[in-house]
């Protein structure tokens, strides 16, 4: 069977949407899918190890791929007021 060729891909994709999600999956098809390379383009792209690339955090993972979100107290990043020293000068 014959597979599609990255500018094929790449169409497709700006096709459904032109929004960055589509920008991010191109940019990372041009640079990393290769048509004899076994896989689809995105467990290749989910493959890439170019880390030093800004994209790399951001690229298409599939999503038992994607890091678990992290549930913490919501109310422990919280500065109180009532903490420390109250001085300054305040305009008028």
């Amino acid at each position: 069977m014959r597979r599609r060729s990255s500018e094929d891909i790449i169409k497709q994709i700006l096709a459904r949407s032109g929004g960055l999600r589509a920008r991010i999956d191109s940019n990372c098809v041009y640079c990393t899918y290769d048509q004899v390379v076994p896989g689809t383009w995105r467990q290749q792209v989910e493959a890439c190890s170019v880390t030093e690339c800004p994209l790399h955090t951001v690229r298409s993972r599939s999503l038992s791929r994607q890091r678990p979100k992290v549930e913490s107290d919501p109310h422990s990043s919280y500065i109180h007021c009532e903490e420390g020293s109250k001085t300054g000068v305040v305009a008028t």
